[in-house]
């Protein structure tokens, strides 16, 4: 592998796990709000609220 490939490899890499974390935190934000729609809809057809 030469010097150059290491590089754009090491880059991606990089690009990756700072994208992996958005990513991650986009998803579980998105899990609890749907959690939280749920439980709130269960409520709202018990007429609990």
């Amino acid at each position: 592998m030469s010097r150059e490939e290491y590089d754009r490899l090491t880059l991606m890499q990089e690009v990756v796990a700072s994208n992996t974390t958005g990513i991650v935190e986009s998803v579980t934000q998105f899990q609890k709000d749907a959690v939280i729609d749920e439980y709130t809809q269960q409520l709202i057809e018990e007429g609990l609220i």
